[in-house]
């Protein structure tokens, strides 16, 4: 089957040869190909994708809070309920949990306008905007919390009643008594049932922003370095490429004429025979397995240039297009061999 592949490739090409390049052939060869942006824009538009769920399931949005007071007298108070409490006066704080990132947060006590109390969860920002709004409020103060609704363990259990006590002076709580006055769960504004899987995904998001990103930048950088071909040789090939007698190898981004080798595979290359001394298949290799082929170019001013992806010819092929290219410079090296790689070490040292 491979075989069959590349005889109908070879034909297609013989075909192309002969046959002028339509217009619109010729502008997509002397144009940085867009596969990087796209890729990259696909990736980005995940990375948002993913980023908007992470903030869905880290948020309430879409879910309506229930009242936390209704929710203990109907013995609906369990974990996972997205709950909502009015704070009648500012709450009493009586644990600090320390964050790995340095950060705090606090346990606090709330107490509603009809004397209930609940146990909250809560940042420093919201604390300091029911500051805020007391302050602007005075005796009228009144702030609602959501969140949702966790299981009270033992250690913030002992915690809460150590800390009430203390305030009140004399021993109201105990462990008994405990889920009479404070209930079995509490609310916390921070996370959510779903806050690890809504991290997990503001993780991917992150990778897909920085892999989006890193494929955007060789594209910006084949942009600039496209833009700096000289004009004037870019009107030659343009001219070139629409004569009987130049070539086209478009699924290896290659275009050979009367005097340029043309190539889009990496950005845009024009050069002439006469720059190129050196080319190779080069062939990068993993563990033992060929992960990539390329045609490369070995040019006057010692810069290795990717030319034309090789990985969907025969090996047939591509020597036709080095053939091609040394016939119109008898003076340039084909093949990746000792020899050459001694002798162009000695050239980049400009011991020749």
């Amino acid at each position: 089957m491979e075989k069959f592949k590349n005889i109908l490739y070879n034909t297609y090409i013989l075909f192309l040869r002969g046959i002028k390049m339509e217009e619109k052939q010729i502008n997509k060869a002397l144009k940085v190909k867009k596969t990087y942006l796209i890729i990259s824009l696909i990736i980005l538009a995940i990375g948002v994708a993913l980023l908007g769920g992470s903030f869905y399931l880290n948020s309430g949005i879409g879910k309506e809070a229930k009242d936390f007071h209704e929710l203990i007298y109907n013995y609906e108070d369990k974990e996972g309920e997205y709950a909502k409490v009015t704070a009648a006066y500012l709450p009493f704080g009586f644990a600090v949990e320390d964050l790995s990132n340095g950060g705090e947060l606090n346990y606090y006590i709330i107490m509603d306008s009809e004397g209930y109390m609940y146990i909250a969860r809560l940042t420093d920002k919201t604390y300091e905007a029911m500051e805020k709004q007391k302050e602007e409020q005075g005796d009228n103060f009144s702030y609602e919390i959501t969140g949702y609704l966790f299981k009270i363990p033992n250690d913030l259990k002992k915690l809460a009643i150590s800390g009430y006590n203390e305030a009140m002076e004399e021993k109201v709580l105990t462990t008994s008594n405990f889920e009479e006055y404070m209930g079995s769960v509490y609310l916390d504004e921070t996370i959510t049932p779903d806050s690890d899987t809504g991290n997990t995904l503001m993780g991917i998001a992150v990778i897909a922003f920085m892999v989006g990103f890193a494929l955007l930048i060789p594209y910006i950088i084949y942009i600039v370095k496209a833009s700096k071909v000289d004009k004037t040789r870019l009107e030659e090939a343009r001219e070139e490429l629409k004569t009987t007698s130049a070539k086209a190898y478009p699924k290896q981004s290659i275009y050979l004429t009367d005097k340029y080798v043309v190539s889009n595979y990496n950005g845009l290359y024009v050069l002439e025979y006469k720059e190129i001394l050196w080319v190779y298949n080069l062939i990068n290799y993993y563990r033992g397995t060929a992960m990539g082929k390329t045609l490369m170019a070995y040019t006057s001013d010692n810069k290795r240039i990717g030319i034309g992806y090789t990985g969907n010819v025969s090996n047939q092929t591509i020597e036709g297009i080095m053939a091609e290219i040394q016939a119109k410079n008898p003076t340039l090296r084909i093949g990746y061999t000792d020899d050459n790689i001694t002798y162009f070490k000695n050239y980049k040292k400009g011991k020749i």
